[in-house]
């Protein structure tokens, strides 16, 4: 960490962006457990109160919770410490909500932007000895050809029509299905990998599963092997949809795929299942993340950050907690650019996850492992998290063990 001194035990050097980054995030963690709880609880409110008044996006009706917020919490900060820390700065926490609900999200009132565009300025200066010249020659040069680039042919890559980082295919080219929504791009690492069964009937399903398209089949799929006059529980329709008919929703699909007219073509791919072996991955890019595999994470010299967390909520409401463990790119037909992914996940207990929602706080137990073998997720449901553990030893704290 930049200014951390093991000799003085004390941080310093830290810009202003790096103080947010520790309060919001970092501060909670760090102090826990070596201070009492009640304390913690305090620190961790204020820590969540930047944490929400400080994101990309604000609600009107979070805000408003906030400025009522703001001089309870200053009482409490001022019970735990002496008087002679606050000053003006501190009581500037009073003010801040009514000021995000004049002024919008406070990012774009920071400075970190301006001093962004300072340090660019300074950087096209070539001529130290005429400094505004300079920099006013290279503004020019770049308003010329940001203004030519932009009549260029169509094939050639501008700033102005730039090569997609993700999906290449052409939107016509796209099956209007839903898991071809929000196709991402891989980056690293392609091996080829063979699937076999049972894994290969499990990803198949819970592709088949996740499309909306193919739920009437499912439905009808039931209503013609489900023969007791209840609803069948959540275990039962798993069985049905395994071993239904004597064959299960997999081959039945195949077959209707083969004589239905009406079904649409690009389901009738989809029903015949994808091709193996797949090409596996050890980097995706997807919803705005990159995703890396566990053991490729663990593999990387001197890594900065760790991309490997991954959460999803199921169908049961609950929210899944894991990290990826494998990427494949699976092969239905319909071209390159055109093949939905998926993840092999590791993931913890969902029962096994403590939630303090006053504080923005979530701890899943690292060893905790999900008994159940549907650890498969498309690509484009994944949500990527961090894990921090606790640099608390302590025993008799009851941290270890777990991650936040």
């Amino acid at each position: 960490m930049r200014g951390a001194s093991l000799e003085t035990l004390r941080v310093h050097g830290l810009k202003s962006h790096d103080y947010h980054v520790w309060l919001e995030r970092i501060m909670p963690i760090m102090i826990r457990g070596y201070v009492d709880e009640e304390t913690w609880l305090v620190l961790a409110e204020l820590s969540y109160f930047f944490r929400q008044l400080c994101a990309k996006e604000l609600d009107r009706e979070v805000v408003k919770k906030l400025d009522k917020q703001a001089p309870e919490l200053l009482c409490k900060l001022e019970m735990l410490l002496p008087p002679r820390f606050f000053n003006p700065m501190q009581h500037m926490i009073l003010h801040l909500p009514q000021e995000a609900l004049l002024g919008s999200t406070v990012h774009t009132r920071w400075q970190y932007g301006p001093e962004r565009e300072n340090k660019k300025l300074r950087d096209q200066c070539g001529n130290k000895c005429k400094i505004e010249a300079s920099i006013d020659e290279a503004t020019l040069n770049k308003e010329v050809s940001n203004f030519t680039t932009k009549y260029y042919d169509e094939k050639i890559p501008t700033q102005h029509n730039q090569i997609l980082r993700y999906n290449a295919a052409n939107p016509d080219d796209v099956p209007k299905l839903g898991i071809f929504i929000g196709l991402g791009g891989t980056s690293r690492g392609m091996k080829r990998r063979k699937i076999t069964n049972p894994e290969w009937g499990l990803i198949h399903s819970y592709v088949l599963k996740s499309m909306v398209e193919v739920k009437p089949y499912v439905e009808q799929f039931t209503q013609k092997y489900w023969k007791l006059r209840r609803d069948p529980t959540e275990q039962e329709e798993n069985d049905l949809f395994v071993n239904g008919g004597g064959y299960g929703f997999i081959n039945w699909f195949s077959t209707l795929a083969k004589i239905d007219p009406e079904m649409k073509p690009e389901l009738k791919k989809i029903a015949q299942g994808f091709t193996s072996p797949v090409n596996a991955y050890d980097a995706y890019d997807v919803n705005r993340y990159r995703f890396h595999t566990h053991e490729y994470t663990q593999h990387r010299a001197n890594r900065k950050t760790t991309n490997s967390g991954v959460l999803c909520e199921g169908s049961d409401g609950l929210h899944y907690y894991g990290r990826v463990e494998g990427i494949y790119e699976l092969n239905y037909g319909f071209g390159k650019g055109l093949n939905p992914v998926v993840f092999k996940c590791h993931w913890f207990d969902p029962h096994r996850v403590k939630r303090k929602p006053e504080i923005g706080w979530v701890e899943v137990e690292r060893s905790s492992i999900y008994a159940r073998d549907d650890v498969y997720i498309l690509a484009t449901q994944a949500f990527q998290v961090f894990y921090l553990p606790y640099p608390c030893k302590n025993p008799k704290k009851r941290l270890q063990g777990w991650d936040v």
